[in-house]
């Protein structure tokens, strides 16, 4: 291969006086009783502040009392992540969808802004499983987003399509990106 590889030896150390001295001082070191503190750098405190965030947020997650919450339905792992580049008002949308509280008539009615919590079209509660699985107004969005998302339209479909738990990273994020593309189609990226 037109390489040449030679070997040398180095003798050891022992006996040079730079050397030997800074041994005899690191001795002396470990044998002090006095202790000597390095201070933290600044990414090394925003490292450890990061891992014991995680590791707080992670156990405060699994004792939660609630084990009910529509959140821990679709996320249990908190393994979700929003796709990149996406601007900050449909990332608050995706994020009001999957917590429950986005801009539904329900929700609305619950906070005391709307007079009647059902939709305008169906004349039943208009909450955020209403309009990505029931309502008639959204039928075609929601055929191309099964479409989008590969899924037989003859199964039953079921609010986990649209928010999780998906198998996989990739289809988490192709299915985020296929139910943005229903929110965007039907408007309710605007109203929600």
């Amino acid at each position: 291969l037109g390489h040449s590889v030679s070997f040398q030896w180095v003798p050891s150390h022992c006996g040079v006086t730079g050397n030997e001295m800074a041994d005899s001082m690191a001795e002396k070191a470990h044998e002090s009783p006095q202790k000597v503190l390095a201070p933290f750098t600044k990414s090394d405190i925003c490292s450890r502040v990061a891992i014991l965030g995680k590791s707080t947020a992670t156990s405060l997650w699994k004792e939660d009392i609630n084990q009910s919450s529509s959140l821990k339905n679709i996320d249990p792992h908190l393994r979700f992540r929003v796709p990149r580049g996406l601007k900050r008002r449909r990332e608050a949308v995706l994020h009001r969808i999957r917590l429950k509280v986005a801009y539904t008539n329900y929700y609305l009615h619950l906070i005391g802004k709307l007079e009647s919590p059902n939709c305008s079209v169906c004349g039943t509660i208009e909450d955020i499983q209403h309009i990505l699985l029931q309502c008639t107004s959204y039928d075609g969005q929601r055929k191309q987003f099964l479409q989008d998302i590969r899924k037989s339209p003859g199964s039953p479909l079921t609010i986990q399509h649209f928010l999780g738990p998906w198998n996989n990273e990739d289809c988490a994020l192709n299915t985020t990106k296929a139910l943005l593309r229903f929110l965007t189609a039907t408007g309710l990226d605007k109203r929600l």
